[in-house]
């Protein structure tokens, strides 16, 4: 069988084309972020009015416990899992009252806006690598609530 250099070529190239799909399809996957936001009820009371709503777990407990206004309990009011492409916006409802706005600005810090009764409440950015974003307000009857968002593992 002869060599023949444009056959060569052709499977260098077919080589090369493939490598680079799949290179630009790993930096497309880097800058997904998945992410996990939660929104929360902070409490005195033992228990919530709600049975569907569940106490946090142990280290989100001690997250939100580390925060300036401390509350007793603080209850899952709504988990929800999303991901957001970087350059991205995604909006997410939480409940008929609470939405937030996430956009995965470099595929590492995002941008968080809190909306409560269709109203912007506040804004905030951080590399969700190096930790969680919590965010919230003041409720009904001496209470709070909390959106927190975390990279989901």
């Amino acid at each position: 069988m002869k060599f023949q250099p444009k056959s060569w070529r052709w499977a260098a190239a077919v080589v090369c084309g493939v490598c680079l799909f799949s290179f630009a399809a790993s930096i497309t996957r880097a800058a997904e972020l998945k992410l996990e936001a939660v929104l929360i009820w902070g409490t005195n009371d033992t228990n919530s009015p709600d049975p569907n709503h569940k106490l946090v777990g142990p280290k989100l407990a001690k997250t939100l416990g580390d925060l300036p206004i401390k509350w007793k309990s603080y209850f899952v009011v709504e988990k929800k899992d999303f991901s957001v492409n970087q350059g991205a916006t995604e909006k997410v409802r939480l409940s008929k009252e609470c939405e937030i706005k996430v956009k995965n600005a470099d595929g590492a810090s995002v941008e968080l806006q809190l909306i409560g009764k269709g109203k912007p409440v506040g804004k905030m950015t951080k590399d969700v690598n190096k930790g969680c974003l919590v965010t919230g307000g003041n409720a009904e009857n001496f209470t709070s609530w909390f959106v927190v968002l975390r990279k989901k593992e």
